[in-house]
């Protein structure tokens, strides 16, 4: 496969294009495209929630808070965040506003430590379950 090189005149690092690909603008189109097709249900919450888990894992987004607070690292600034909101933006045919969408991205990353997976969760015992354990190791001693 033959490769032309190109220099960004930024960067002074050589652009690769190869025959048959798409250009990575093109491929984030299509990525939002895809996301927007996901039914999420009928407020903005719903849909946020259900595009942003499925492309991130709630360890991963426990990682991130919109604004990078806490020691945590900023989503707003990735081209996940722009793909994201493009496609909530397609999904939802723009009947909110930019704020709002942020807000719920935000609510969605406050909340994914504490959900299966995220780097606070911690699985809850029935009380059922912990008496008979409890129970069990009493007869074995």
């Amino acid at each position: 496969m033959q490769r032309d090189a190109q220099v960004r005149p930024e960067e002074g690092l050589p652009l690769l294009k190869r025959p048959g690909r798409k250009e990575q603008g093109e491929t984030i189109l299509s990525q939002d495209h895809i996301l927007s097709k996901l039914r999420g249900g009928v407020d903005l919450a719903s849909v946020v929630r259900d595009q942003m888990r499925s492309v991130f894992t709630n360890g991963l987004m426990s990682k991130y808070s919109l604004t990078g607070q806490k020691g945590k690292l900023c989503f707003m600034d990735t081209s996940s965040c722009k793909t994201i909101l493009r496609s909530i933006r397609r999904a939802t045919k723009d009947r909110f506003k930019i704020k709002d969408l942020e807000y719920e991205i935000a609510e969605v990353l406050r909340n994914a430590p504490n959900h299966p997976g995220g780097a606070n969760y911690v699985k809850k015992n029935v009380a059922g379950k912990r008496k008979r354990g409890m129970v069990e190791e009493e007869k074995e001693n």
